[in-house]
């Protein structure tokens, strides 16, 4: 990797295993100018899981994003809804990658883990995501 301040190649020095968001957190130092900066690194879901609609023949990419603000929207209601959206986008992350089956994901069993999680943890969160995606419920 290079350095984000002078562009020359960089050494790791700290290097750590996220494992409830399966990143991995780097400290890195530049050869050059000696800046210290931060990096993480993280699996691109859209490069290994596809996503099928029932009534589709055609797969989709799967978009971590996408579903990060899927359950945003769910949790505008909330005053911290920028962390709890992403704390429980780590834990849908995690039960999807036991639902992909050879990398293949139903459009409905990711809806369906969506509303489950909601369901433990924000009723309000569950009906508003339920209301907006009736077709699965």
């Amino acid at each position: 990797m290079v350095c984000i301040k002078c562009g020359s190649r960089t050494k790791v020095v700290n290097s750590r295993l996220q494992k409830r968001s399966n990143q991995i957190w780097r400290r890195r130092l530049c050869n050059n100018c000696s800046f210290i900066f931060t990096s993480e690194e993280f699996i691109d879901f859209s490069t290994v899981w596809r996503v099928k609609e029932d009534s589709a023949t055609n797969y989709a990419y799967f978009y971590r994003d996408k579903l990060y603000l899927s359950i945003y929207k769910s949790l505008k209601h909330r005053n911290d809804a920028f962390l709890d959206a992403t704390e429980l986008c780590h834990l849908v992350m995690r039960l999807l990658e036991k639902l992909a089956t050879n990398g293949i994901l139903t459009d409905k069993d990711i809806a369906l883990t969506i509303a489950s999680v909601f369901d433990n943890f924000d009723k309000a969160a569950s009906s508003h995501y339920r209301a907006y995606h009736p077709k699965y419920f």
